[in-house]
């Protein structure tokens, strides 16, 4: 019998495995009994770890006990409700039950056969649970358990329910998928031997991963930066730091410029040394083309409008050089002040309206007239003011742009003035004279009153129509040809008989035919102005092109043809 007892002198505890030997005499009597024991404590404390580890196991791990033959001799509770059964239903049946049949040939021959032999095996499998039917991934090992001949007489299962990292690897897997589709991927050694690459990588710096396998990374630095790339970057790799980094390169079999954002993450062992460094790289080349044109564009800006840039609260932060030459101040007095600071005290409480506006995300534009600090100059503005939102919808900053346009509203006035003269112009010459307005295909497309009247039409009526409906038949082959040179864009003047559509009466017209250009010197349109001269006190010795006056009215012609032009 085994038993618990405690050591008289030192008060620990002790298990003995006791045994009481009687010995008789020649008449079967009990004459002496032999007690013999042995100190068995280690032996307890060991069966008591184990029956506290099976404790645990049986928490974490499928556990079961088979024959050397493969007959269920017994399982805890897991391995029974993670593959669904009862172990009355299940004792004393074959391990091949567990094996779903499609599978069970190749079980007996690669994985039994050898365990039998005496191997120990381990394999992931993905089975379903017989109760409902889900998904599960277990990784199965089988311990053969041999007697002292060396013969397999019970064979210990064990599994640990993988289903989770199962799924985190399908995951990762995808992930990885995907991450290769976009970002260039390299494996490296800790001494930074190319291990592996994606296709990815290979693609863009142009090479074949069976060449360079094997190689150093630095066959992908360029030659002159290989020092610093060894000093500055590598060196802390090498260490256990991450490192990131822009770089330009060209591809080896195109030469193309390209720009990648790499960043090199070594991976340590349990002792902290590197023993992997894996390289990931984004293509920027396209937002580097981008940021090089915003620069090209900035430079371009800064030679043509005033820019700054303020803070929500409307501190000035920055400026270019237009801005301070034409507001007359010098950056570094003003950076830090307020915009108000460029705001006349007048008008303060109206712009304060405005800024408040764009604090809250609206863009304002409005033209302002200032002066010149350093000389008193007067300039016009036409500002714009332009909030930057971060991903929240904040306003952050304020871009400041505006244009001088002083000589514009000079310009403007000029142009008002001549607009009033203009329609004066053009009130006086409706006034006086006949206007119409042609395509270069002849094609009426507008005429005052004056020339309805004097032809005697409804513009209406003609509105669409050929210029040949005011030609007489027998002027039409003649008019074609100064026609034509009306439209290659050399003027025309003429004086000419015509009829009036509605009384019939003959009215003499001095016709200038003007061809307007687009600024390429293609002629557009067709500007017809002509002189009613019907009641002149002349007469003509002959009509139609009116070629064959006396000297004196060829002289008035030649005057109003003059004040025509």
């Amino acid at each position: 019998v085994a038993v618990r007892r405690e050591r008289v002198d030192t008060g620990e505890e002790i298990w003995l495995l006791n045994q009481y030997i009687p010995v008789t005499d020649e008449t079967g009597k009990v004459e002496r009994v032999i007690y013999l024991a042995i100190d068995i404590t280690d032996q307890k404390q060991i069966e008591e770890n184990y029956h506290y580890l099976m404790l645990g196991t049986d928490k974490t791990l499928l556990r079961a006990e088979y024959t050397g033959d493969g007959i269920l001799l017994d399982s805890n509770e897991l391995h029974q409700k993670i593959l669904g059964y009862d172990i009355e239903q299940m004792r004393g049946k074959s391990i091949l039950e567990f094996v779903p049949e499609s599978e069970r040939e190749d079980f007996k021959k690669n994985i039994w056969n050898r365990v039998q032999s005496g191997e120990v095996f381990k394999i992931a499998v993905r089975r379903e649970r017989v109760d409902t039917g889900e998904e599960i991934w277990l990784l199965n090992q089988y311990i053969p358990v041999t007697d002292e001949e060396g013969r397999v007489e019970r064979v210990i299962y064990l599994a640990i329910d993988i289903t989770d990292q199962k799924q985190i690897e399908e995951n990762y897997g995808y992930l990885l998928q995907g991450a290769d589709q976009t970002l260039l991927r390299a494996e490296y050694t800790g001494d930074g031997i190319l291990l592996d690459s994606n296709e990815l990588h290979q693609k863009i710096l142009g090479y074949d991963i069976e060449q360079m396998r094997g190689k150093s990374i630095f066959e992908f630095i360029p030659e002159d930066e290989q020092e610093k790339f060894k000093n500055e970057i590598w060196s802390k790799v090498e260490n256990g730091e991450p490192f990131q980094v822009v770089v330009q390169r060209e591809r080896i079999d195109t030469g193309e410029e390209i720009w990648l954002l790499n960043q090199y993450t070594p991976v340590t062992d349990e002792k902290g040394n590197v023993e992997r460094i894996i390289y990931l790289a984004i293509d920027i080349t396209e937002q580097k083309l981008v940021e090089r044109r915003l620069t090209y564009l900035t430079i371009g800006v800064d030679e043509t409008m005033l820019r700054a840039e303020y803070s929500s609260d409307g501190t000035l932060l920055d400026a270019n050089q237009l801005h301070q030459r034409v507001l007359g101040y010098d950056i570094n007095d003003m950076r830090g002040k307020s915009i108000l600071e460029f705001v006349p005290e007048e008008e303060r409480q109206g712009f304060e309206n405005i800024w408040n506006k764009v604090k809250k995300g609206e863009k304002q534009q409005i033209v302002v007239r200032r002066e010149r600090v350093d000389t008193g100059e007067e300039i016009w503005l036409l500002n714009q003011y332009i909030p930057i939102l971060d991903q929240d919808g904040d306003v952050v900053s304020i871009i400041y742009l505006a244009v001088d346009i002083t000589e514009y509203r000079m310009y403007s006035a000029q142009l008002q003035t001549l607009k009033g003269e203009m329609d004066a112009l053009s009130y006086a010459v409706d006034q006086t004279m006949l206007r119409a307005e042609y395509s270069p295909e002849g094609i009426l497309l507008e005429a005052n009153e004056r020339h309805t009247k004097v032809l005697g039409y409804n513009i209406e009526d003609m509105k669409g129509k050929s210029i040949l409906e005011f030609i007489p038949d027998q002027e039409k082959e003649e008019f074609a040809k100064v026609w034509d040179k009306v439209r290659s864009g050399e003027p025309h003047q003429m004086v000419v008989k015509r009829k009036n559509f509605e009384t019939g009466q003959d009215v003499w017209l001095v016709n200038q035919y003007t061809p307007v250009l687009d600024p390429q010197g293609k002629v557009i349109r067709i500007i017809y102005l002509a002189i009613d001269i019907t009641d002149s006190n002349f007469n003509a010795k002959s009509s139609g092109s009116g070629n064959n006056f006396d000297s004196d009215i060829d002289k008035r012609i030649n005057d109003w043809l003059d004040d025509i032009s």
